[in-house]
């Protein structure tokens, strides 16, 4: 199997990993089939002007959807963002509520230092 491997060109090799890549990741129907597109514009070695060529005719049938089609997609992709922007609030929340939690410890940990430090200058000055 590793003779076949090496036996293989770099542009062959790299080509492989796309494909092997394509599987793995979790991406929708549309940038998967760019990604098969891309895959076999390397294996052909097509031109740039033909791989774009294939690229509009992937878009071509989401412009076929239904209005309704596409305003449940639009919604779906409203929702996801929601969601992240709200997770990305709770965590600024979150940062903040620590922050404060962190200043206040400080305090507490600084207020009896400078109490100290200022009798122990009055008791100084008091000495002199």
């Amino acid at each position: 199997m590793r003779a076949l491997w090496e036996n293989k060109s770099e542009e062959e090799r790299n080509a492989e990993k796309l494909r092997i890549n394509v599987f793995r990741e979790n991406k929708s129907e549309e940038e998967r089939k760019a990604k098969l597109a891309r895959l076999k514009a390397l294996r052909e070695n097509i031109s740039e002007e033909e791989r774009k060529a294939d690229l509009t005719r992937l878009i071509v049938p989401r412009e076929n959807k239904s209005e309704e089609e596409r305003h449940l997609e639009r919604l779906r992709l409203q929702n996801l963002r929601k969601n992240r922007t709200a997770k990305n609030a709770s965590k600024e929340t979150q940062r903040n509520k620590n922050s404060h939690r962190i200043s206040r410890k400080r305090l507490m940990t600084e207020q009896p230092l400078c109490i100290a430090l200022n009798e122990l200058t009055e008791f100084d000055e008091k000495q002199n």
